[in-house]
This record gives structure tokens, sequence and C-alpha cells, in this order.
């Protein structure tokens, strides 16, 4: 059984139960979360590169 309750992420949203385990997908939030993806995967690799920069100039 899946319980969902008031939380940073949904406030709006009321308490559900389910005990199939199937939540209904918003469709707002796909490409909301995609972005968030996108915008993640680019700080990381930028803070990569950056590292492998820093440390190759430490080995010089």
């Amino acid at each position: 059984e899946i319980v969902i309750s008031g939380s940073e992420y949904n406030e709006g949203l009321t308490k559900i139960n389910t005990s199939a385990g199937i939540l209904p997908v918003e469709s707002e939030s796909i490409p909301n979360d995609y972005f968030v993806w996108l915008v993640f995967g680019g700080v990381l690799i930028i803070v990569v590169i950056v590292v492998i920069i820093i440390m190759r100039k430490i080995k010089k």
C-alpha cells in the first residue's frame, strides 16, 4: 500500500491510498521533470569538466 501525504513536493495534493501501486501521472509534470534532469545533467557535466581541468593543472 502506498500512502502519499503532504510534503514540499505535493502540498496541493490530497492524501492518496493505492493498493495497486499505480499513481495517476499528470501531463504537466513530465516536461518539468525532463527539464529538471536536463539542468542537473548540464551542471554535472560542467562540474566534471572543471574538475578534470583543475586536476590537469595540478599534475603540471
